[in-house]
Protein backbone atom coordinates (compact mmCIF):
# COMPACT_ATOMS: atom_id res chain seq x y z
CA UNK A 1 0.00 0.00 0.00
CA UNK A 2 1.09 3.54 -0.63
CA UNK A 3 1.87 3.39 -4.34
CA UNK A 4 -0.79 5.98 -5.19
CA UNK A 5 0.57 8.33 -2.52
CA UNK A 6 4.07 7.88 -3.92
CA UNK A 7 2.87 8.78 -7.42
CA UNK A 8 1.14 11.92 -6.13
CA UNK A 9 4.16 12.92 -4.05
CA UNK A 10 6.65 12.51 -6.89
CA UNK A 11 4.47 14.71 -9.09
CA UNK A 12 4.27 17.37 -6.37
CA UNK A 13 8.06 17.38 -5.99
CA UNK A 14 10.63 18.36 -8.60
CA UNK A 15 13.81 16.90 -10.03
CA UNK A 16 15.31 20.38 -10.41
CA UNK A 17 14.43 22.37 -7.28
CA UNK A 18 14.04 21.75 -3.55
CA UNK A 19 10.45 21.90 -2.32
CA UNK A 20 8.74 21.57 1.06
CA UNK A 21 5.82 19.18 1.24
CA UNK A 22 3.10 19.05 3.85
CA UNK A 23 5.06 20.69 6.68
CA UNK A 24 2.70 23.54 7.55
CA UNK A 25 -0.78 22.96 8.94
CA UNK A 26 -3.25 23.76 6.19
CA UNK A 27 -0.80 22.95 3.38
CA UNK A 28 -2.98 21.47 0.66
CA UNK A 29 -0.24 18.92 -0.12
CA UNK A 30 -1.10 17.21 3.17
CA UNK A 31 -4.66 16.67 2.01
CA UNK A 32 -3.54 15.50 -1.43
CA UNK A 33 -1.18 12.84 -0.11
CA UNK A 34 -3.63 11.83 2.61
CA UNK A 35 -6.39 11.39 0.05
CA UNK A 36 -4.09 9.21 -2.04
CA UNK A 37 -3.73 6.86 0.94
CA UNK A 38 -7.50 6.87 1.52
CA UNK A 39 -8.35 6.06 -2.10
CA UNK A 40 -5.72 3.43 -2.82
CA UNK A 41 -7.97 0.54 -1.79
CA UNK A 42 -10.66 1.79 -4.18
CA UNK A 43 -8.36 2.15 -7.19
CA UNK A 44 -7.07 -1.36 -6.43
CA UNK A 45 -10.57 -2.84 -6.71
CA UNK A 46 -11.90 -2.35 -3.20
CA UNK A 47 -14.86 -0.35 -1.90
CA UNK A 48 -14.91 3.41 -2.54
CA UNK A 49 -14.52 6.02 0.19
CA UNK A 50 -17.82 7.31 1.56
CA UNK A 51 -18.97 10.62 2.95
CA UNK A 52 -18.74 9.28 6.51
CA UNK A 53 -15.31 7.73 6.03
CA UNK A 54 -13.86 10.90 4.51
CA UNK A 55 -15.22 13.08 7.30
CA UNK A 56 -13.79 10.66 9.86
CA UNK A 57 -10.46 9.64 8.31
CA UNK A 58 -9.23 12.53 6.19
CA UNK A 59 -8.22 14.90 9.05
CA UNK A 60 -6.11 12.27 10.86
CA UNK A 61 -4.71 10.79 7.64
CA UNK A 62 -3.63 14.18 6.30
CA UNK A 63 -1.56 14.94 9.40
CA UNK A 64 0.71 11.91 9.02
CA UNK A 65 0.55 11.23 5.27
CA UNK A 66 3.47 13.34 4.06
CA UNK A 67 6.05 12.00 6.55
CA UNK A 68 4.92 8.43 5.87
CA UNK A 69 5.35 8.63 2.12
CA UNK A 70 8.52 10.73 2.24
CA UNK A 71 10.16 8.29 4.66
CA UNK A 72 9.33 5.44 2.27
CA UNK A 73 10.62 7.33 -0.78
CA UNK A 74 13.77 8.39 1.07
CA UNK A 75 14.39 4.81 2.19
CA UNK A 76 14.13 3.54 -1.39
CA UNK A 77 16.42 6.29 -2.69
CA UNK A 78 13.79 7.95 -4.86
CA UNK A 79 13.97 11.35 -3.13
CA UNK A 80 16.63 13.20 -1.16
CA UNK A 81 16.42 15.57 1.78
CA UNK A 82 18.24 18.88 1.63
CA UNK A 83 20.91 18.99 4.31
CA UNK A 84 21.47 22.26 6.20
CA UNK A 85 24.69 23.99 5.15
CA UNK A 86 26.90 25.22 7.97
CA UNK A 87 26.87 24.85 11.74
CA UNK A 88 24.30 27.57 12.43
CA UNK A 89 21.96 26.21 9.77
CA UNK A 90 22.11 22.78 11.42
CA UNK A 91 21.41 24.27 14.84
CA UNK A 92 18.37 26.20 13.66
CA UNK A 93 17.05 23.46 11.37
CA UNK A 94 15.14 21.75 14.18
CA UNK A 95 11.46 22.45 13.81
CA UNK A 96 11.90 24.05 10.39
CA UNK A 97 10.34 22.88 7.13
CA UNK A 98 12.26 20.17 5.31
CA UNK A 99 12.97 20.49 1.60
CA UNK A 100 12.98 17.57 -0.81
CA UNK A 101 14.03 16.79 -4.36
CA UNK A 102 13.32 13.83 -6.63
CA UNK A 103 16.33 11.61 -7.33
CA UNK A 104 14.42 9.03 -9.36
CA UNK A 105 14.05 11.22 -12.43
CA UNK A 106 13.12 8.31 -14.70
CA UNK A 107 10.46 7.13 -12.25
CA UNK A 108 8.86 10.57 -11.97
CA UNK A 109 8.97 11.00 -15.75
CA UNK A 110 7.26 7.63 -16.24
CA UNK A 111 4.40 8.69 -13.94
CA UNK A 112 4.21 12.08 -15.67
CA UNK A 113 4.10 10.47 -19.13
CA UNK A 114 1.45 7.97 -18.07
CA UNK A 115 -0.84 10.66 -16.63
CA UNK A 116 -0.45 12.96 -19.64
CA UNK A 117 -1.15 10.10 -22.06
CA UNK A 118 -4.28 9.17 -20.07
CA UNK A 119 -5.57 12.74 -20.00
CA UNK A 120 -4.76 13.31 -23.68
CA UNK A 121 -6.49 10.13 -24.82
CA UNK A 122 -9.88 9.92 -26.50
CA UNK A 123 -11.55 7.59 -23.96
CA UNK A 124 -11.74 8.75 -20.33
CA UNK A 125 -8.64 7.89 -18.26
CA UNK A 126 -8.47 4.66 -16.25
CA UNK A 127 -9.49 4.95 -12.61
CA UNK A 128 -5.98 5.16 -11.14
CA UNK A 129 -4.85 8.02 -13.37
CA UNK A 130 -8.21 9.78 -13.10
CA UNK A 131 -8.01 9.67 -9.30
CA UNK A 132 -4.50 11.15 -9.30
CA UNK A 133 -5.65 13.90 -11.66
CA UNK A 134 -8.64 14.77 -9.46
CA UNK A 135 -6.51 14.77 -6.29
CA UNK A 136 -3.99 17.14 -7.83
CA UNK A 137 -6.62 19.42 -9.35
CA UNK A 138 -9.04 19.60 -6.44
CA UNK A 139 -6.25 20.20 -3.90
CA UNK A 140 -5.21 23.31 -5.84
CA UNK A 141 -1.73 21.91 -6.60
CA UNK A 142 -2.17 21.21 -10.30
CA UNK A 143 0.25 23.89 -11.51
CA UNK A 144 2.98 22.55 -9.23
CA UNK A 145 3.12 19.32 -11.25
CA UNK A 146 3.78 20.86 -14.67
CA UNK A 147 1.13 18.66 -16.27
CA UNK A 148 -0.08 21.58 -18.38
CA UNK A 149 3.35 23.09 -18.96
CA UNK A 150 6.09 24.73 -16.91
CA UNK A 151 4.33 28.04 -16.34
CA UNK A 152 0.71 29.02 -15.66
CA UNK A 153 -1.03 30.39 -18.71
CA UNK A 154 -3.11 33.57 -18.51
CA UNK A 155 -6.62 32.72 -17.35
CA UNK A 156 -9.80 34.40 -16.23
CA UNK A 157 -11.38 33.15 -13.02
CA UNK A 158 -15.14 33.49 -13.25
CA UNK A 159 -17.62 31.99 -10.84
CA UNK A 160 -17.03 29.62 -7.91
CA UNK A 161 -14.64 26.72 -7.88
CA UNK A 162 -11.21 26.02 -9.31
CA UNK A 163 -10.67 26.92 -12.95
CA UNK A 164 -8.28 24.99 -15.23
CA UNK A 165 -5.70 26.84 -17.30
CA UNK A 166 -4.77 24.04 -19.69
CA UNK A 167 -6.39 21.11 -21.54
CA UNK A 168 -5.27 18.45 -19.09
CA UNK A 169 -6.47 20.50 -16.18
CA UNK A 170 -9.79 20.84 -17.98
CA UNK A 171 -9.98 17.05 -18.23
CA UNK A 172 -9.22 16.78 -14.50
CA UNK A 173 -11.97 19.31 -13.79
CA UNK A 174 -14.47 17.25 -15.79
CA UNK A 175 -13.55 14.18 -13.74
CA UNK A 176 -13.81 16.18 -10.50
CA UNK A 177 -17.29 17.44 -11.35
CA UNK A 178 -18.58 14.11 -12.69
CA UNK A 179 -18.93 15.43 -16.24
CA UNK A 180 -16.52 12.67 -17.27
CA UNK A 181 -16.33 9.23 -15.65
CA UNK A 182 -13.19 7.05 -15.59
CA UNK A 183 -13.04 4.13 -17.96
CA UNK A 184 -15.11 1.19 -16.68
CA UNK A 185 -16.30 2.96 -13.51
CA UNK A 186 -19.95 2.50 -12.54
CA UNK A 187 -19.93 4.85 -9.52
CA UNK A 188 -19.82 8.35 -11.05
CA UNK A 189 -20.32 10.17 -7.75
CA UNK A 190 -17.10 9.05 -6.02
CA UNK A 191 -14.56 11.35 -7.70
CA UNK A 192 -16.79 14.43 -7.19
CA UNK A 193 -17.09 13.43 -3.52
CA UNK A 194 -13.29 13.22 -3.27
CA UNK A 195 -12.93 16.60 -4.97
CA UNK A 196 -15.39 18.25 -2.57
CA UNK A 197 -13.53 16.85 0.43
CA UNK A 198 -10.20 18.16 -0.86
CA UNK A 199 -11.61 21.60 -1.57
CA UNK A 200 -12.96 21.79 1.98
CA UNK A 201 -9.61 20.72 3.45
CA UNK A 202 -9.60 21.24 7.22
CA UNK A 203 -13.38 21.77 7.09
CA UNK A 204 -14.07 18.32 5.64
CA UNK A 205 -15.86 17.28 8.85
CA UNK A 206 -18.56 19.82 7.93
CA UNK A 207 -19.16 18.22 4.54
CA UNK A 208 -22.78 17.24 3.88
Amino acid sequence: MGELAEDVTLLLLSTEEWRPLGYLHGDACRGAVGMAFLTEEWVSGGPPPTLDSLRRDMPKESGTASPRVLDALLGSGRVELQKPQGRLARIFSTGQAKYWRVVDQAGRQAIFDRITASLDGTPPPPLRDATIAVILFASGKWERTGLDGPEPRPRVVAGPGLQPWGPRGACAQQLATGTAVPLGVTQPDVLPLIARALQLGDRVSQMR
